[in-house]
């Protein structure tokens, strides 16, 4: 007689299934999920992060041009109309 355990079962070839393979193929899901939702959370940030750059650099750009339409030698005056 064969004692088989409860949490086994017989696959269609005649060997034992232990349930061993979903587990660790359950746990791989599980760990590749994880990993999925911290790859967007990074890819947010990181947009984020970029679009705050961008947004900085505009504001530079747009500031060096008022500047460099002042001409060579801008007044203090002129420097304080755009803030500096």
């Amino acid at each position: 007689m064969t004692c088989i355990h409860p949490s086994s079962s017989m696959n269609g070839d005649g060997t034992r299934d232990t349930g061993l393979e979903m587990t660790t193929l359950k746990d791989s899901f599980v760990d590749l999920e994880r990993h999925r939702l911290r790859l967007e959370k990074n890819v947010l940030k990181l947009r984020q992060s970029l679009q705050h750059w961008q947004t900085w650099e505009a504001e530079y750009e747009g500031l060096k041009e008022e500047i460099l339409a002042l001409g060579d030698k801008p007044s203090s005056t002129d420097l304080v109309r755009l803030r500096i």
